[in-house]
């Protein structure tokens, strides 16, 4: 099933300064959200009051819910919906639905598996703000409360038709040049290690030549290579597929600089691509590196990758990785390791209707710490004291910690060394915390009491003991009955 529905919605709408010289989008758009996407929009000038844009979104299979569908063994729905509008004028708004077919469970769940949404787009010259957004229909069926999406917003710059011959942006492919798929993802290394650049120029007088300069820059280092394509002027429009060997080239972002000789411009244009060789890069780079670094990073840090370019997010992660290997110059990054092994479970087992098994607070308990020594799971708590008894045994000094050795003795001798003071205080709050959470108490669903020795395993080894020797206690509770567990209380000042 696919619709299109297209209309005209009244606004106005800032935009950024764009360099006149820089057509297209210099970085692909990043959906941001419940999930990721990406889009890229490369510009090819035609004659005529409009200009061709080939719109191209990719979207990875293990970022949509698939489900069983009459004919089909699993089935993934997306809503897509794409404006482009300036200050009084909409040139596109349309919302379609897409369809995805899985043959089987592996293959919906694979994170190397994607679909290429492709709308090809007339718009007239200017700036124009683009608002990309994505709704998981078969999940927001699911979730019920919300929908399930994401969304991107950039800027795109379709230029005046000129006199003199004009070149499109690059579109940056994947696969045999008589066989390529558009890669709206700029990704290359793993996959593919050859760079793979389309251009088309249009309006060349027969038998006039022109060159077009082409460069590879490494942000850092500089230039990585340097080409001059020949145009011979053969017809009204001739094509170029610029392609560089990348195999000695390290893992990091680049930019393609292209500078026409024929066209009087301030600064070359440049567009962003990136490299990656390990596979466990790789995934990040084409999985979901919001969700990573939602669990990684501060609020502030997070902030600031937000901000980012996905070719930027990847090389942030992999800085990241790399400062926290325990082994480095060899080949494993054993923490790394452990982060997908635990990302792994807790999609598994404790995804949500609205989450993915990793953001959930048993998730992200899971992954900082590892798994629980003792998990107390009541499905069904057959009384009102179950939870009770729970809370207590979240924070109470005073329960037996080893057989025939109880807290309490421990917590005398405290006294007669002075430290009573400060365990009753202690004692204080934690019974004006008890009264607060026995007042729920009757409204509880099911509940999970884990345990764990001292501060558990932590994945990296900065994350302070925040707690005394009794071990870190976690409380979840599911009070709405629909499997969405929740962190009451802890005896830890948890990482949110």
């Amino acid at each position: 099933m696919k619709s299109t529905r297209a209309c005209i919605l009244p606004g106005l709408l800032l935009l950024a300064a764009v360099s006149p010289a820089q057509a297209g989008l210099r970085s692909p758009l990043a959906g941001q959200g419940d999930f990721e996407f990406v889009a890229d929009m490369p510009v090819f000038p035609q004659e005529g009051e409009t200009t061709r844009v080939d719109f191209t979104l990719r979207l990875d299979h293990h970022q949509m819910r698939f489900r069983p569908a009459y004919g089909h063994p699993l089935q993934a729905e997306v809503e897509l919906r794409l404006k482009v509008a300036r200050e009084g004028m909409v040139a596109v708004d349309t919302t379609q639905v897409y369809e995805f077919q899985a043959p089987t469970l592996e293959v919906a769940q694979s994170s190397q598996r994607f679909e290429l949404i492709e709308i090809p787009l007339r718009i007239g010259a200017g700036n124009w703000a683009v608002t990309v957004e994505v709704t998981d229909r078969q999940a927001s069926r699911e979730g019920r409360r919300r929908r399930i999406h994401a969304t991107a917003n950039g800027v795109l710059r379709v230029p005046v038709a000129a006199s003199t011959p004009t070149m499109s942006d690059p579109e940056f492919r994947l696969g045999a040049a008589d066989a390529s798929l558009p890669n709206p993802e700029r990704l290359y290394g793993v996959v593919q290690d050859t760079l793979d650049a389309y251009f088309e120029i249009r309006g060349t007088p027969t038998g006039v030549a022109r060159t077009l300069e082409v460069e590879v820059l490494d942000p850092v280092y500089g230039g990585m290579d340097r080409q001059t394509l020949r145009f011979e002027g053969r017809g009204e429009v001739e094509a170029r597929l610029y392609r560089l060997p990348l195999a000695t080239f390290p893992e990091g972002n680049y930019v393609l600089r292209l500078r026409p000789t024929w066209i009087q411009e301030e600064s070359p244009r440049e567009y962003e691509f990136t490299v990656v060789w390990k596979m466990g890069r790789f995934a990040d780079a084409g999985g979901d590196l919001l969700l990573d670094a939602k669990l990684l990073f501060d609020d502030e840090t997070l902030d600031r990758f937000q901000k980012l370019p996905r070719a930027a997010q990847t090389a942030m992660l992999a800085d990241f990785w790399e400062g926290h290997d325990p082994t480095p110059g060899t080949s494993r990054n054993e923490v790394y390791d452990r982060f997908r092994e635990r990302m792994a479970f807790a999609w598994r087992f404790f995804g949500e209707s609205l989450l993915p098994g990793p953001l959930t607070d048993r998730g992200r308990t899971y992954v900082r710490l590892g798994p629980p020594k003792d998990r107390d799971v009541r499905v069904l708590p057959s009384n009102d004291d179950d939870l009770e008894s729970a809370i207590t045994r979240v924070h109470d000094r005073y329960q037996i910690e080893f057989e025939g050795v109880t807290a309490r003795e421990q917590a005398s001798k405290d006294d007669a060394l002075g430290g009573g003071a400060r365990a009753t205080e202690r004692d204080q709050i934690a019974s004006r915390e008890r009264r607060r959470l026995r007042g729920r108490v009757g409204s509880e669903g099911s509940f999970e009491l884990w345990e764990y020795d001292f501060n558990g395993d932590p994945l990296f080894d900065e994350v302070e003991n925040w707690s005394e020797n009794i071990g870190y206690r976690f409380l979840f509770v599911d009070r709405t009955g629909d499997g969405s567990y929740r962190l009451e209380y802890s005896n830890v000042a948890t990482r949110r």
